[in-house]
């Protein structure tokens, strides 16, 4: 009798861990989806928000709808969604562009010359701000259900082209 109770209890003990690996393998494919789309991503962003008037503003916001569409609506194994602080985690605060800010604003300056737009270091700090403030945004809108593109041209300020 003792035998069996260990036995169901180890086995108990298994299928949790089990689960945990699973849960962990589906966290880390958002995280890498996420991070392979980051860098454009806040480039896109960051344009969108410095360069309001220019004329590839929608083309730019459109941009940003693929960079998100690659872990849009994904659910881990057990078929939740991730809460919002972890989404933040993976879009802002564990990045590399929090980590270094000099990555920041190399990323940044090799969008905008790229754009042929004169960057300054005052500009630099005010996008890194507002794409922060977008990716808390993004974060509490994964967080419940697949972003609508809409939603998306909306916070932008912008227009499906």
């Amino acid at each position: 009798m003792d035998n069996e109770i260990i036995l169901k209890h180890d086995f108990s003990c298994l299928i949790e861990k089990l689960r945990s690996i699973q849960i962990t393998d589906s966290r880390d494919d958002i995280k890498h989806k996420i991070r392979s789309q980051l860098p454009e991503l806040i480039g896109n962003l960051a344009l969108i928000f410095l360069c309001p008037e220019h004329p590839a503003r929608n083309h730019w916001a459109g941009e940003v709808i693929a960079n998100i569409l690659p872990y849009n609506g994904l659910k881990n194994k057990n078929n939740k969604l991730l809460r919002p602080a972890t989404y933040y985690d993976f879009l802002w605060k564990e990045s590399v562009f929090v980590d270094s800010p000099t990555s920041f604003d190399e990323l940044l300056e090799t969008k905008f010359k790229k754009e042929n737009i004169n960057l300054t270091k005052e500009m630099t700090e005010n996008a890194r701000a507002k794409v922060e403030n977008f990716m808390k945004w993004l974060a509490t809108e994964l967080s419940k259900e697949c972003v609508t593109k809409d939603k998306i041209y909306e916070k932008l300020g912008a227009e499906e082209e």
